[in-house]
C-alpha cells in the first residue's frame, strides 16, 4: 500500500476485496480498501476520481458502520475532505483518529497534509516532526516532511529530508518527485 507501483495496488486491492468476501463483518479490510481509493492519485495507476471517490465512500459507509472507529476509513474520509477543501470535516476526522490512537502515524501526517492545505506550514511541520519521532524509518513521513521544507521555501532541509528518504528506501519512487 505504499504506492511505489501499480503492482502494488493491485495486489492490496485484491487481497482486500478478498478478505471483506471472506469476513463481510471485516471492518479494516473495508477501512483498508477506503484508505488506497481515497489515494487514487497518489499510486501510478489512473482511476478517475468520480471512480475512487464512489469505491472509497462505500468502503468508508460499510467498515464505519461495523466499527464507528476504523482508523483507516476516518483517515480515508480526511483525505477526500481535504481534497474537495472541507477543512472542518477533515479536522474533526482527525481528531476522532487521534482520540483513538495519538501515536497514530498516518493520523499525524495526514494532520500534516491538512495543514499545508490550510497553508499553515509551521503547523504542518510540528505534526510531520511528530509522525516522525513515532516511525522515523518511515518513507512516506519523511517525503511529507520534505514537502512541508520544500513550502517553507526551506530548500537544503527538503533535499535532506528526500535524501534521507532515498537511504531508508531507495526504490520508494515518491522520494523522487
Amino acid at each position: 500500500m505504499n504506492g511505489k507501483t501499480s503492482e502494488w495496488f493491485f495486489r492490496a486491492e485484491t487481497s482486500f476485496l478478498k478478505a471483506t468476501e471472506l469476513a463481510p463483518n471485516f471492518a479494516a479490510a473495508f477501512g483498508s480498501l477506503a484508505f488506497i481509493y481515497a489515494r487514487y492519485n497518489y499510486h501510478d495507476i489512473y482511476m478517475e476520481k468520480a471512480v475512487a471517490v464512489a469505491k472509497a465512500t462505500a468502503a468508508i459507509d460499510t467498515a464505519l458502520h461495523l466499527n464507528p472507529n476504523d482508523i483507516n476509513s476516518l483517515l480515508a474520509g480526511a483525505l477526500l475532505a481535504i481534497e474537495d477543501l472541507q477543512f472542518d470535516t477533515a479536522e474533526q476526522l482527525l481528531n476522532k483518529v487521534l482520540s483513538v490512537d495519538a501515536s497514530n502515524t498516518k493520523g499525524l501526517y495526514v494532520y500534516s497534509e491538512l495543514a499545508l492545505a490550510k497553508n499553515q506550514f509551521d503547523v504542518s511541520l510540528i505534526y510531520a516532526d511528530k509522525a516522525l519521532q513515532i516511525d522515523p524509518l518511515s518513507t512516506w513521513i519523511n517525503v511529507n516532511k520534505a514537502i512541508v521544507h520544500f513550502w517553507r521555501n526551506e530548500m537544503e532541509k527538503a533535499l535532506a529530508s528526500v535524501n534521507h528518504t532515498v537511504d531508508i528506501d531507495s526504490s520508494f519512487t515518491w522520494a523522487y518527485v
